[in-house]
């Protein structure tokens, strides 16, 4: 998942870290024709309570 978000928005694989992704959460990208970009990398508001907290998942 990060390494297609990373391409989806054109960062190199240092930034691998820092992509901001969690466990069931969903990333949002626009589309038109050919070009891709990341509107939101980490959409997590439908978790609400039940979200657990980043720090102990593995990523």
């Amino acid at each position: 998942m990060r390494v297609a978000l990373l391409d989806i928005a054109q960062r190199s694989l240092t930034d691998f870290w820092s992509m901001r992704v969690e466990n069931a959460a969903y990333a949002v990208v626009d589309v038109d024709g050919a070009r891709w970009s990341l509107a939101e990398e980490s959409v997590n508001g439908h978790l609400a309570e039940r979200r657990a907290a980043t720090e102990s998942q593995a990523l």
